[in-house]
């Protein structure tokens, strides 16, 4: 059944004429639905266009009759009705903190609103990761006193003459280290970075230097029986030092300065000799003549 807006009243209201489906009423009878008529839609809808507004009609056999913003006395047999746009301001919600119990094992928090208390709950602790890899040292000195030992800084120490044979001195920095005719025979020195380090006349004999960094070092040392596999001595100045029977497998000799350098019986492997050339390209193998 359609519905339509019929002659204004003089007091500022509408006369629908129609049947309506459904009220309902809430405290106040509040219109909930008007069903079929796009006429009724579109009179309510001129009226509830501004927020807050209260609207007023009389209501007789399902019809009806003087919508209007104000109220007032509805003829016999009909019933006053009234409706608003805004509904009542809901309630607020609340929160607490929760301890680990009945309600939430790991803890968490509470939430009260108008439907109850509800939980929202810490989930459990997760396993804990693996352990990174030791970092590098750090960019500070240790003590330039301090007993030798791995992962030790001694970068720009003045170490001349220090007697470390036998030491343990792994993945130490010592970049820029003076220990000219120091002792470090068979010393551990895998994975140290002894870059820029003054060496002359210091004593390696049998020292482990692989993975070690000499680079651009100055080094008349003896290095006889050391080994340098895998080692970084580009740029090293070497000249006359004795490497008589170290092993240079893999070691990367870029640029070296060793002039005078005594080879006897040194193991060439894979080494990368001054000039850039690889000593597996020789028969036999050796960096000798290639840069030396």
């Amino acid at each position: 059944m359609a519905y339509s807006a019929h002659h204004c009243v003089p007091k500022g209201g509408y006369v629908l004429t129609g049947r309506i489906n459904r009220i309902i009423v809430i405290g106040a009878l509040v219109v909930g639905g008007l069903v079929g008529g796009t006429a009724v839609a579109t009179a309510i809808t001129a009226y509830s266009s501004t927020s807050g507004l209260t609207f007023y009609s009389c209501l007789a056999g399902g019809l009806l009759t003087h919508v209007q913003t104000r109220t007032e006395a509805c003829a016999k047999g009909t019933t006053l009705v009234s409706w608003n746009q805004t509904g009542s301001p809901g309630i607020g919600a609340t929160t607490s903190p929760v301890a680990a119990g009945a309600h939430c094992a790991n803890g968490g928090v509470s939430v009260t609103g108008a439907n109850g208390t509800n939980y929202v709950c810490n989930g459990t602790n997760g396993t804990n990761g693996t352990n990174g890899s030791p970092g590098a040292a750090g960019s500070t000195v240790n003590s330039c006193t301090s007993p030798p030992g791995p992962n030790l800084n001694f970068s720009e120490c003045q170490l001349s003459n220090s007697v470390w044979t036998y030491v343990e001195l792994q993945n130490s920095l010592m970049v820029g280290v003076d220990m000219e005719d120091a002792f470090l025979s068979s010393a551990d020195l895998a994975g140290t970075n002894l870059t820029n380090a003054t060496l002359t006349g210091t004593y390696f004999v049998n020292a482990d230097l692989a993975g070690a960094s000499l680079a651009n070092a100055t080094a008349h040392s003896d290095f006889a029986g050391a080994n340098f596999s895998g080692a970084d001595l580009s740029g090293i100045y070497a000249a006359s030092a004795n490497f008589n029977g170290a092993n240079l497998t893999n070691a990367n000799l870029t640029g070296a300065d060793m002039s005078g350098v005594a080879f006897t019986g040194t193991i060439w492997s894979n080494t990368t000799c001054p000039d850039g050339t690889i000593s597996s390209t020789y028969v036999p193998q050796t960096c000798v003549g290639h840069g030396i």
